[in-house]
């Protein structure tokens, strides 16, 4: 019986498994992007959120070409060095491929990443997988010969120039014209006579320095209106990927705009780390780097380690901008952070009362960001002691405070005067009534009073602009600063969610501020 089996393996012609593994390659390429990467660049990892990323682009193809289920717009907002632009050149280049009568547009900052832009595309173009699954060519020709002789003698050759080529389609033994066209140049070009029906801007500030000056913002909106939205056509689609850098960015010009037009658009953000409920389409667990393997093996370019240096070394602004996607600006627009004073916590002896602030969990089953805050007084002042946040539903949570207050602030919490408020909302009364069987005393329960979040947090506003909340200047015994930074950065990003912090810290400085009222 062995030997059957053995005779019925070698009776498999491995030429023609070979062939048919590379026809079903060649057709995996062409329905899809994220079969590109794999097929033509040796380098390319299988990320979880490239995927995502090729099945949006993927839907915009479709758009151009009158197909259903497509997006004429999309927005890609991811940190620096996480493949964003190489997946939208393998878009370029399987665009091309299926219609090689695409006219294809890509601006950037700078001439010089533009010409990187046809390098890598052409390079796609040129792999042997790529020229298999797709009959698209371009030609060796680097100039454009206006001599007619010259031009008859070269006219299979397609047209290229240091930042364009055109394309053909080889039918036949033949390259054949159907007018195609990949052109890739900065925002500051005219594009006179240039129609297109892709039209991609990559990057459209060099650095963040750059992205702080209101007249470069200015220049680049500018550049969008009165330029790219000029040049395209009934079915053409718009591709925006960049790094945020600055909250009145591009992104915060254009968006609006696809909303309030009702175009069919989608805006794809992939925070460095996962520190808040995740998009639909975003696995992650909660704490899970972009680029980290989402399981035992799995691609990863990476690691959590390297994530965890890469937020120690970036200021929490620029962390918070530019990898996390949630523009804030130096100073903070709502709450600006020189408002914050400092204490030592050597000297937090003495307080009036300690207090906790819990804004409440807003799912009824499944995880949310929750947050508890522990504040200190002394007189008028407001020193914030310690925060408990994590993402736990109901129950989670429950158990996890009850460690916190019992374990590590449990003498804080007996004092007289202490207090814990509870927002009127959300779970904020089954939390209460859970803790009130559970033994806990002093619960308070804390209305919105209608306000909205911006309204409630105007409450405070002078309260902090005065200097009267503090945050420790250093970590002592169970004081620890460790969670200042995440603290300016997200107060000072408000409204931009998420604003759990923000929640539980308004909510104790009005409890603070009736207190002083009262007494």
């Amino acid at each position: 019986m062995g030997e059957g089996v053995s005779e019925t393996v070698l009776d498999f012609d491995l030429v023609e498994l070979r062939s048919r593994e590379r026809e079903l390659q060649s057709l995996a390429m062409r329905a899809s992007t994220a079969e590109m990467g794999p097929a033509v660049f040796d380098g390319y990892l299988p990320l979880w959120y490239l995927e995502v990323i090729s099945s949006h682009l993927d839907a915009c193809l479709r758009y151009v070409r009158g197909l259903p289920n497509g997006l004429k717009r999309i927005c890609l907002n991811l940190p620096f060095q996480h493949a964003k632009t190489t997946i939208v050149e393998m878009f370029i280049a399987r665009a091309l491929g299926v219609d090689p009568s695409l006219r294809i547009i890509n601006a950037s900052y700078g001439v010089t990443l533009a010409r990187q832009r046809i390098d890598n595309v052409q390079r796609w173009m040129s792999h042997p997988n790529y020229q298999a699954a797709f009959a698209t060519r371009f030609g060796a020709a680097a100039t454009v010969d206006d001599d007619d002789d010259r031009k008859s003698r070269s006219n299979d050759k397609v047209r290229n120039t240091a930042n364009a080529f055109q394309v053909r389609s080889l039918r036949n033994g033949k390259l054949v014209n159907l007018g195609g066209s990949f052109l890739s140049t900065s925002l500051n070009a005219d594009l006179n006579g240039r129609p297109y029906d892709i039209g991609i801007i990559d990057d459209p500030h060099k650095n963040l320095e750059e992205a702080a000056s209101a007249s470069a913002r200015q220049h680049v909106e500018d550049r969008y209106d009165a330029i790219f939205l000029s040049r395209q056509q009934e079915k053409s689609i718009q591709i925006i990927t960049t790094t945020r850098m600055n909250p009145d960015d591009l992104v915060s010009h254009v968006v609006p705009k696809w909303k309030e037009s009702g175009i069919p658009h989608a805006v794809l953000r992939f925070p460095a780390i996962l520190d808040e409920d995740p998009a639909s389409y975003d696995p992650r667990p909660p704490g899970h780097g972009l680029a980290q393997a989402l399981y035992p093996g799995g691609p990863e370019k990476y690691s959590a380690e390297s994530y965890r240096v890469m937020k120690i070394d970036q200021p929490p602004h620029v962390w918070e901008t530019c990898y996390q996607q949630r523009p804030t600006t130096r100073t903070g627009d709502f709450f600006q952070t020189a408002w914050w004073g400092h204490y030592d916590p050597s000297e937090l002896r003495e307080v009036d009362r300690f207090w906790v602030s819990i804004d409440c969990a807003a799912k009824a089953a499944g995880a949310s960001w929750t947050c508890a805050d522990l504040w200190a007084s002394r007189g008028p002042q407001a020193f914030k002691v310690d925060e408990l946040r994590g993402h736990w539903d109901v129950r989670q949570f429950e158990r996890e405070f009850m460690r916190w207050i019992t374990d590590k602030w449990g003498r804080e919490i007996r004092k007289i005067g202490s207090a814990i408020v509870i927002e009127d909302g959300g779970f904020g009364r089954t939390i209460h009534d859970d803790l009130e069987a559970a033994g806990v005393k002093s619960l308070h329960l804390l209305g919105t009073g209608g306000l909205s979040k911006p309204a409630r947090a105007s409450l405070v506003l002078d309260f902090v602009r005065n200097g009267l909340a503090l945050l420790p200047d250093r970590s002592i015994g169970r004081i620890s600063d460790t969670w200042v930074g995440e603290h300016k950065a997200e107060w000072g990003r408000f409204p931009s969610p998420p604003c759990d912090r923000v929640d539980a810290g308004v909510q104790a400085l009005r409890w603070h501020l009736d207190l002083l009222r009262a007494s």
